[in-house]
């Protein structure tokens, strides 16, 4: 992982508009960004070159703002790119009340496998809320300290903490009726 200087400085020298550093930048961030945009655009596979490009194209618009740029600023114009391709795609969430029922039908011949369980709790967290499935995946996946996904997501980091411990109750609910109802 790059050091957070050598980001910082990276983007100072790009809000003086040197292409450069732009390239150097994308080097240093191209492949742990297309894993997060991955992540986010799983249902939109064909978008993740498009969305990596014109998140790097808002990084040379915007460095040379006033705030602190960060890896964690650069995530989140990721983020927020790949949100608004999601949101045009019109995906629309299931309820998470109705994964578990769909698990159990989906899965009988399954019985209690490894296998069976992972899927169960994969399926649960893609279920949450945009919200808590965020920062679920951005503590959970990305492993992220709590204060840069509260930097990330522009959000508090009691926020963060409020959203990881619904987030977590909403799981445990949902697989312990998916199981319940197999075992």
């Amino acid at each position: 992982m790059p050091g957070i200087d050598k980001i910082h400085a990276l983007l100072e020298r790009i809000a003086k508009k040197d292409e450069a550093a732009l390239r150097e930048l994308y080097y240093e961030l191209e492949s742990r960004l297309r894993r997060f945009v991955r992540r986010r655009l799983e249902t939109l596979p064909n978008d993740i070159d498009d969305v990596l490009q014109d998140t790097f194209i808002a990084i040379w618009r915007g460095a040379g703002g006033s705030t602190e740029k960060s890896e964690s600023w650069v995530r989140g114009i990721a983020k927020n790119i790949s949100n608004k391709r999601l949101d045009k795609a019109g995906h629309p969430m299931q309820d998470i009340d109705d994964i578990a029922e769909d698990l159990v039908s989906d899965t009988e011949d399954q019985a209690t496998t490894l296998e069976w369980h992972e899927s169960i709790l994969r399926a649960c967290i893609e279920k949450l809320p945009p919200v808590l499935r965020e920062c679920f995946r951005l503590v959970y996946i990305e492993a992220l300290p709590q204060d840069e996904v509260a930097k990330v997501l522009q959000i508090p980091v009691g926020t963060v903490k409020s959203r990881l411990s619904k987030g977590r109750e909403l799981v445990t609910q949902c697989v312990r009726r998916a199981l319940g109802e197999n075992q």
